[in-house]
């Protein structure tokens, strides 16, 4: 008798604890997953998209969101809001893929102030499997079953890496800048520069061939959401890697079918007016691209790209049409095909 009754209080002090605990986490809420912050706290974001971009998504006020990978992360809200109308807040994730995309459009059009939705167009948005690129990506953050909401209520991970953080920073008044939401250009270690590139042209893994079935059918299911929401306007570019990266497609025979990839991508989105698709192909981005001390690795360029394609898309700079789209593109590769790739480390060697 005694053994059953102190199991039955055993367990009714540990339901307890789980459910104060439960409602504890729900109340701060640090990932703003249900709500605004309550009791006068401020949202304190980590640089950590995969858990804050959705709650971001869900819970900030915005006209414009920035959805993208790592390619958009150094991009200011306050760029866009001097270039577009109402405010701007960003949604990045590093890394992206098909499926992180989805689940933040899910979210983010279903708002009805939503306006304009802006994303960095590249081969691992639409050229990948539906799917999130890491098994441990906190995907119940972004699904609709309540029931998997244990996983974030109850994690002790979470209550000590963000909800302490949280009162604790509001508790010393460290606010976040939400204009750097995310940003990685500042950081100590992301240093940048041509013997960077050099580096990493010949140490990363071989880049792969573009897998036409992933990409016309992710497209089919991207194109949908332009279709269904004819009220957004959609601002779309293609990432304006560095030619040393297009020197590897070209290295090891991935090229042609990136380019056919990019040829058939922006023929499908330029059929829809309220879609905005944008090639970096100036002169200025030109001389950028081939300038490697602008980048980290062949793909990551600083923020100074970012800026200057905040106001590309405010200004309609570098706009393709359904008229130029093809002559843009043919120009664009043929610069790329005819660089001298033999002397672009001659100065390193």
């Amino acid at each position: 008798m005694e053994t059953r009754r102190f199991i039955k209080y055993f367990l009714l002090i540990v339901i307890s604890f789980l459910v104060l605990s439960g409602i504890y986490t729900f109340c701060v809420d640090p990932l703003l997953q249900y709500h605004k912050p309550w009791f006068g706290l401020r949202p304190i974001i980590f640089n950590d998209g995969y858990y804050f971009a959705g709650g971001v998504a869900k819970n900030f006020d915005y006209d414009n969101l920035i959805i993208g990978s790592s390619m958009s992360q150094n991009f200011r809200s306050s760029w866009f809001e001097k270039e577009f109308e109402g405010i701007t807040a960003k949604a990045t994730i590093p890394g992206m893929r098909p499926k992180n995309i989805y689940d933040l459009l899910n979210i983010c059009l279903k708002k009805p102030n939503t306006k304009n939705v802006i994303i960095n167009f590249d081969m691992a948005f639409i050229a990948k499997p539906n799917e999130y690129r890491y098994e441990s990506f906190p995907k119940y953050l972004y699904d609709k079953n309540y029931f998997n909401d244990i996983n974030y209520l109850l994690n002790k991970e979470i209550d000590i890496k963000y909800t302490q953080h949280t009162l604790s920073n509001n508790r010393h008044k460290q606010w976040t800048d939400f204009d750097s939401i995310f940003v990685w250009d500042t950081d100590k270690d992301a240093r940048f520069g041509k013997k960077r590139v050099y580096d990493r042209y010949f140490k990363a893994e071989k880049p792969t061939q573009v897998n036409k079935s992933y990409y016309v059918k992710n497209l089919g299911d991207f194109c949908e959401y332009i279709e269904n929401y004819p009220s957004v306007t959609f601002y779309l570019f293609l990432s304006p890697y560095s030619i040393a990266y297009w020197g590897r497609q070209i290295k090891y025979d991935t090229y042609e079918g990136l380019k056919e990839f990019i040829y058939y991508s922006f023929s499908q989105l330029l059929k829809y007016d309220n879609c905005k698709v944008y090639l970096l192909s100036d002169q200025y981005s030109l001389d950028y691209m081939s300038n490697l001390d602008n980048y980290r690795d062949t793909q990551h360029y600083n923020s100074k790209m970012n800026k200057y394609i905040a106001n590309c898309l405010g200004t309609d700079v570098n706009l393709l049409t359904k008229d130029n789209y093809k002559q843009k593109l043919d120009d664009f590769f043929a610069y790329i095909e005819s660089y001298d790739y033999e002397n672009m480390f001659k100065d390193l060697k």
